[in-house]
Order: C-alpha cells, then structure tokens, then sequence
C-alpha cells in the first residue's frame, strides 16, 4: 500500500478503499502497532525510491526469484513445471539452470508438476490406429481376439 501511495502520487479508488480498510483494522484494535508498521513501510519505500538502489540491494543474481515469484502471483496453480518458471525467465532473458530453479522451489516449498515426460500434444501414429477412430465391428472382432 506504501509503495502504491508513493508511485501514484494522489488518491485513486483502489488507494482510498485500502486506506479505509487499514483505518478500519487500526481503530477496531485502537494498537499503535499498525501505525508503526505503515510508518517503517514508507521509510522502506522512501529510501529505495532510486531503481538502481534496489536493484544492487536486491542483487543480479537474485533478480530471477523475484520474477518466478511474480509469475506465480500472476498465474496461481496448484503445481508449476520447471520448464514453465524457466520458459517465463527466457522471454525477460534470464538465464536460470533448471537445478537451481528445482533447489528455489524446493527451498520455498513451491509444489513442482513432476509428472514423468514431457507435456506432449495427442499425434496420430500411422502404425497403431486411434481405437477411438476404429469402427464398433472391429473393436468387438479385437476384444473377442484377447479373450
């Protein structure tokens, strides 16, 4: 909230329903606490306002972890693939081992999609017919064959 306040510069719908909220929580509970909070989180906010400040406190090479962590916010799943996490930090061309990636979501415990193989589309096979394509007659002729 700290941060969007700051970026918008003036009062927009969004901002003024959190605000209320935040007012709300604060006024039930009548701690100060909540207050001390808001009050760090735009010290924070304010002293990494210059984008190259973040980026070197953040670190290159932890740079990836906050964009894996962004796509999921984006595209909730139960499980995510690794090749999904690592084909979204190549379109913003960033390089990541799939080990690493595997050790980061082991680490956070993000659930992995770890069934065998990889995703495949459905292809016809010229040798094996579909049995789905086969008429009723020969499927019968074929079930009587195994008996």
């Amino acid at each position: 909230m700290a941060h969007e306040w700051r970026k918008a510069g003036k009062s927009t719908p969004l901002l003024k329903w959190a605000g209320l909220e935040f007012l709300e929580l604060f006024m039930a509970s009548g701690q100060r606490r909540l207050l001390k909070h808001l009050n760090r989180a735009f010290a924070f906010v304010k002293s990494y306002e210059n984008k190259a400040k973040r980026r070197s406190v953040l670190g290159y090479a932890d740079r990836w972890k906050k964009h894996v962590l962004l796509y999921m916010l984006r595209h909730p799943r139960e499980s995510y693939t690794t090749r999904e996490l690592r084909g979204h930090l190549a379109k913003i061309e960033m390089k990541v081992s799939v080990k690493d990636t595997q050790r980061f979501c082991a680490r956070h415990g993000i659930r992995r999609d770890m069934r065998a193989g990889r995703p495949r589309k459905p292809t016809e096979n010229p040798q094996r017919p579909n049995p789905s394509s086969l008429p009723p007659s020969s499927k019968r002729v074929k079930a009587a064959a195994c008996d």
